[in-house]
C-alpha cells in the first residue's frame, strides 16, 4: 500500500515549480524461511524549478529526498539519500 501527491504551478510566464511526494509500505511474500516478516517503510519528496532561457533553450534545478525503514524481520539501519539535479538543455 501506498499513495503520492504530485503539484505544479506556474511561477511566471516560462518558470514552473513541481514538488511531489509518495510513502508506500512493502511487505515480504515469503511465508517460509529468512525473509517471512520482511517489511519496509519508503518515504520520498522532491521539489524544482524549470525555465526557458531563450527559445531552444532551458534549464532545471531540483533536489529529492529518499528515506528507507527497515521493520519486522529486517534489524538494519535506515538508509536515505539526498539528491541535488541541475540541467541545462538546447536544441539544435
Amino acid at each position: 500500500p501506498g499513495g503520492g501527491v504530485a503539484f505544479s504551478h506556474r511561477l511566471a510566464g516560462l518558470t514552473n515549480f513541481t514538488a511531489t511526494t509518495s510513502y508506500s509500505r512493502t511487505t515480504s511474500n515469503d511465508t517460509r524461511g529468512e525473509f517471512e516478516g520482511a517489511r519496509s517503510n519508503n518515504f520520498y519528496v522532491s521539489a524544482g524549478l524549470t525555465t526557458q532561457l531563450a527559445p531552444r533553450t532551458g534549464a532545471s534545478l531540483g533536489g529529492n529526498y529518499s528515506k528507507f525503514v527497515p521493520t519486522g524481520i529486517l534489524d538494519t539501519a535506515s538508509t536515505n539519500s539526498w539528491n541535488i539535479i541541475a540541467g541545462l538543455n538546447h536544441t539544435f
